[in-house]
Formats: C-alpha cells, sequence, structure tokens
C-alpha cells in the first residue's frame, strides 16, 4: 500500500504497529503530533530541500508584514517599489540603535521578531519574500503534501514514535527514534547527491 495521503499514512500506523484498537480520532493526534515533532526536527537538522523554497509577496502597514504561517527561515527580502531594493538584514538591537525614531523613507534593512518582519526606515511599500517554508500540516482537508510523497518513511516513523509514546513503550520508543533519525539522514544525504548531481 502506498503511503502518500492523510488516511493511507493512518491506516500505515495502524499496520505497522499491529493495533487494530486505536481509533481514528487518537490516530489523527499521532499524526499532529508527527507534524510538530518533524518541524523541529527539520528545524534541528537545518534541512534546506527545493520543495521548500516558496516565493510570496506580503502587504505592509507601517513597516511591518505578517510572515507566512508555514515560514522557518529567509532567503531574501525585496521592497516591491519603483526600483525594487534587496533589503539587509540586521538584529533588533542595531535598527532600534540606527532608528530610534522609526523614520520613513526608502526602506534598506529588515529584521524578525515573532511572526512579523519589519523593515527600516518605514514603509508602505509592498515586500516579496523568497523563504523556506515548513510542509504543510497534514489533515481531512489537507491531505497530502511534498514531504509526505517523497519521504513517506519520515511520517511513518513519525506517527509509530508517537504511538509509542502513548503507549509507554520504552523499547518500541527507541526504536522508532533511531528509524526516525536514519530516515532524516537519508533526506538530508539525498538532497546533497541532488545538489551536487546539478552543479
Amino acid at each position: 500500500m502506498a503511503i502518500n495521503t492523510f488516511s493511507t499514512l493512518k491506516t500505515a500506523i495502524t499496520a505497522w504497529s499491529d493495533r487494530t484498537d486505536i481509533g481514528d480520532a487518537t490516530l489523527t493526534d499521532f499524526v499532529t503530533l508527527a507534524d510538530a515533532r518533524i518541524r523541529k526536527d527539520i528545524s534541528r537538522h537545518e534541512l534546506r530541500m527545493r520543495e521548500m523554497e516558496t516565493r510570496s509577496d506580503l502587504s505592509v502597514s507601517s513597516g511591518v508584514a505578517t510572515l507566512p504561517t508555514d515560514f522557518m527561515a529567509m532567503q531574501s527580502v525585496q521592497a516591491r517599489a519603483t526600483n525594487p531594493t534587496r533589503l539587509e538584514y540586521k538584529p533588533v538591537a542595531w535598527l532600534n540603535e540606527a532608528f530610534p525614531d522609526g523614520d520613513s523613507g526608502v526602506p534598506a534593512f529588515y529584521t524578525i521578531e515573532n511572526a512579523s518582519l519589519y523593515m527600516f526606515p518605514l514603509t508602505a511599500s509592498d515586500i516579496r519574500i523568497v523563504y523556506w517554508a515548513y510542509p504543510a500540516v497534514l489533515s481531512d482537508s489537507n491531505t497530502s503534501n511534498w514531504l509526505l510523497l517523497k519521504y513517506p518513511d519520515v511520517y511513518l516513523h513519525a506517527g509509530l514514535l508517537e504511538l509509542r509514546i502513548y503507549e509507554e513503550n520504552d523499547e518500541a520508543m527507541q526504536r522508532e527514534i533511531s528509524l526516525l533519525s536514519a530516515a532524516f539522514d537519508g533526506m538530508d544525504k539525498s538532497e546533497f547527491s541532488a545538489v551536487m548531481a546539478s552543479s
């Protein structure tokens, strides 16, 4: 059976765990928790896959724009003024010292705080960002994503790990932790090989 949708993933978790007594709501919880774990592991491994590269145009109000909900890390920021300008990242402390009153004008710098992007000097110009995005969270309404299609073993072992935590089965937990780690290593090596082959 192919593991390529939210539904087939839940079926696979049931089959691989040899548990037929777990309800659909609990299986959904396992996938939700697996999604959260995968996001943390992607960040921890600093994975940068081609499928994660995303472009988005953001509206700005008083120099502030809300980042997309799938935002993980920034590649570039461009002010979409008459003459588009690429902005340079600066830490908050530097910008607060350089622009204590905010100032207004053509933006040259940006920083990120929480889920917002700030441009300095302040501007109303819309911006375009290129960023690394987390895979879309799986659900009944979003039944698949590129990671599940390309690396179903990552989702399978993350889901099984959540099941083993639920069971409080330490031995099986350690086995799934090892298998999930190997799956992430496989992703990393696969992406490195693809980059080398195209360079």
